[in-house]
Order: structure tokens, then C-alpha cells, then sequence
């Protein structure tokens, strides 16, 4: 699990950010007195509940990431022309945090493809960035913590080029390796 150690999400500029994983709130505590609102979510109630106690003023939902993700990019809650900065980290609930297995094949498991589908579908033309964590489990290459053959995702990475076109793409591979869509400057 990545926690945006050598990313400072400030640079991005961006009015909202939206989390898809909570966990023990890491990267939610960096995001709150930055972003003028922020959004989590987590399968795991008592994460949830943790999170609501530790950072009241932000927005902390129950569900699978692409449930409430959906159901926040239909809503009213940014304009198009906002600049969001969603972290993409919901992955093997349970895994991390409660000793569960890491099966990419779980259901569950990687909603990364169909969490960039829904952002896609629903802000098509928006000037967002998205940080895709845990890169290392679509490829392998020089990632500071290693890679993870044993858990690589079948396909890889392919269904991005799909989705967003490469030039709004990019690698980092500080921790687990971060994948980065920037569309700022794109529109």
C-alpha cells in the first residue's frame, strides 16, 4: 500500500480529491487541509468508522470503491470544469490490514480498470489527475519496494491505453510504483 510519500499532491492543484481505499487514513490525513473537500471509501465498516472519527469533516462511505464511486460522479458534487485528484488504492480488501489473501482473481480484488471506466464515462473531458497505486502489480520494473511476479494482474496494464490516451500517462516507481494520469492541460 502506497501512501504518497515522495508525491506531493499539492503541486496538482486540484479542488477536490477523491480516495478509493481509506485505510488507516494516511493519505486522507495529507489531503484534508488541502483540497477544499475530500472523499474515501472503504469496504471494511470499522475502517469507516475510524476514519469518520479521526477526520470528521470529510466525506467517508461503506461500499465497493466502484459502487460509491459511481454513485458520487453522478451526483452534483463537482462540476465538470473541477480539477479532482482521485488516488486509486482499492485493492485485496482485507488484505493489508486484516490478514486476507491477496487473490487478483477475488471479486473485488483490482477494481482499478473499472474504477478509470467510471471517472472516464463521467468526466470525459475534465481536468483531473488520477494516481493508480500499486503499479507494481500490473508490471514489473525498478520499483523501490520490489516487484511482485507472484501477484501480477493478468493483462496487465493494457486496458489503460483503452481508457485514457498514453500521452496522459506516466510511471512512478517510488514504494509500490504509482501509475499517473495527468488531463490538466489536456482540454
Amino acid at each position: 500500500m502506497g501512501m504518497l510519500r515522495d508525491i506531493n499532491i499539492a503541486d496538482f492543484g486540484c479542488k477536490f480529491y477523491v480516495e478509493t481505499g481509506t485505510g488507516k487514513c494516511v493519505s486522507l490525513r495529507k489531503a484534508i487541509n488541502i483540497f477544499e473537500k475530500c472523499f474515501s471509501v472503504d469496504l471494511d465498516l470499522d475502517m469507516v468508522n475510524s476514519a469518520k472519527q479521526l477526520i470528521p469533516s470529510a466525506v467517508i462511505e461503506c461500499g465497493t470503491s466502484v459502487d460509491i464511486l459511481e454513485k458520487w460522479l453522478q451526483s452534483d458534487l463537482f462540476d465538470l470544469s473541477d480539477s479532482v485528484l482521485f488516488y486509486l488504492d482499492a485493492h485485496f480488501p482485507g488484505a493489508d490490514f486484516k490478514g486476507g489473501e491477496y487473490d487478483v482473481c477475488a471479486e473485488n480484488a483490482v477494481p482499478l480498470r473499472d474504477e478509470l471506466y467510471l471517472i472516464k464515462k463521467y468526466r470525459p473531458q475534465s481536468p483531473d489527475v488520477i494516481i493508480c497505486d500499486d503499479a507494481r502489480i500490473y508490471m514489473t520494473g525498478p520499483f523501490e519496494n520490489g516487484n511482485v511476479e507472484w501477484l501480477q494482474v493478468p493483462g496487465g496494464m493494457s486496458f489503460l491505453g483503452d481508457i485514457f490516451h498514453p500521452k496522459y500517462i506516466s510511471l512512478n516507481f517510488s514504494e509500490e510504483g504509482y501509475i499517473i494520469i495527468d488531463r490538466r492541460f489536456s482540454f
